[in-house]
């Protein structure tokens, strides 16, 4: 990050391997950063602004969107035909049918309070797949699917 007032004054925020893009939201007090770090999964991670060009890492969406996928369309049994990952069982989405699953944070929808939406997007051998839509209140830390709100 630099500083428009003064372009010598940089921070390293993050580095990534593969491919990753940022959103501010309004007023830059929140920034999500989207790394496409491989071929099977996805990050988004927040970062709130504790001064000029210093940010602090906080949630990464990856884990708690899918958990929140899995909850809302009733997914408790681990998948049938498929040998459980170790990963999976460890972050709890071993109900989860997906083989690779993204998390996107497209855009920020509200200021107060901070809140994203959320897209995530997931498929297996097969070619199944879903693209489904969900709203993240960053204060809160809590997932929703109530746009009525934010649809003024």
């Amino acid at each position: 990050m630099a500083s428009t007032a003064d372009p010598a004054k940089r921070h390293l925020l993050y580095t990534h391997h593969r491919q990753a893009g940022v959103d501010f939201s309004d007023g830059d007090y929140w920034l999500v950063i989207n790394d496409h770090a491989g071929s099977a999964g996805s990050s988004s991670l927040i970062y709130r602004r504790k001064a000029p060009l210093v940010y602090e890492q906080g949630t990464d969406l990856h884990v708690a969107a899918w958990k929140f996928f899995d909850q809302r369309n009733g997914l408790k049994t681990p998948r049938k035909g498929k040998i459980e990952e170790d990963y999976d069982k460890s972050v709890g989405l071993e109900a989860n049918p997906f083989d690779h699953r993204y998390v996107d944070a497209v855009c920020w929808v509200d200021d107060s309070p901070p809140t994203l939406l959320i897209r995530l997007h997931g498929y297996k051998d097969d070619h199944s797949h879903t693209n489904w839509l969900c709203l993240y209140d960053v204060r809160a830390k809590s997932f929703s699917t109530n746009f009525d709100a934010h649809n003024k």
